[in-house]
């Protein structure tokens, strides 16, 4: 990961660039997460949809 690509992806950009490279890590895996669970829901909510009208 180059310079340039965090200062690009953080707006407050970060004193030290390791403390940058970690934001960016976990700010991925919460993404990953968010999205694991809207698509839970969303298949929680297909199911009892298509349950109502079965």
């Amino acid at each position: 990961m180059s310079n340039d690509y965090l200062a690009k992806h953080f707006s407050d950009t970060p004193r030290d660039l390791n403390q940058g490279k970690w934001e960016y890590v976990e700010r991925l895996a919460s993404d990953k997460r968010n999205f694991k669970y809207k698509t839970a829901q969303t298949k929680i909510r297909l199911t009892k949809t298509w349950n109502q009208f079965s």
